[in-house]
């Protein structure tokens, strides 16, 4: 038996301004350096044996707290990467609604039927997350794993380990930033201990907050 710990990166300068990420970068806040040292202290006794991460940049910076707070190295897995949006990155969410009409309102409403222009589907995210996580449990069994991740691929992995088709990717609960899930893994099946869950931040307040 072993637990996988799957997390999303700290807040951003983009995630602040609004804009699309995707597969370009942008760096944390000092908010989302906090939030990433809070998740670090929450994580310290739970006997996290190996912590991976997304190779861009602010998934880095996130899960290096945490490796360090853990006295582990950062291993950088290329399918943990955030879902390409293509011609949407860069672009400020609420002008997508005007430039691209018929592209948002398949994204919002049927977001796993939708492939970005130039960019991926969540099929896509789900194929390359999938069969690493999968890698990762057979290479590793028995031990606990961090994987430090983004919204969208994040939220299309918990949704597989719930046991649901993309379709309802609604019933998973949203991704904030540095949300934690924690799945059990007991001959090949996952049991949800903690699922979308920041209370780290939350329920903790620093001078001047």
């Amino acid at each position: 038996m072993s637990k996988i710990f799957l997390t999303r990166h700290g807040e951003t300068e983009w995630n602040t301004s609004g804009l699309v990420q995707g597969s370009l970068d942008s760096p944390l806040t000092a908010a989302g350096v906090e939030q990433a040292k809070r998740l670090a202290d929450r994580l310290a006794g739970e006997d996290i044996e190996l912590v991976f991460s997304s190779p861009l940049g602010r998934a880095v910076s996130t899960a290096a707290v945490i490796a360090a707070k853990l006295d582990l190295p950062v291993v950088e897995c290329e399918e943990f990467r955030e879902i390409s949006f293509g011609t949407w990155e860069g672009q400020a969410w609420q002008d997508l609604q005007h430039s691209d009409p018929k592209g948002f309102i398949s994204w919002t409403k049927t977001p796993y039927l939708h492939r970005f222009p130039r960019g991926e589907s969540m099929g896509d995210v789900l194929a390359r997350a999938k069969a690493k996580l999968l890698q990762l449990y057979r290479d590793h069994p028995a031990r606990n794993l961090c994987v430090v991740s983004h919204g969208v691929t994040l939220k299309v992995m918990v949704t597989d380990l719930m046991g649901f088709d993309l379709k309802d990717w609604e019933r998973t609960p949203w991704q904030p930033n540095t949300a934690l899930n924690i799945f059990e893994i007991n001959n090949g099946i996952a049991t949800g201990l903690v699922l979308g869950d920041n209370s780290h931040v939350t329920n903790r307040k620093t001078a001047g907050e």
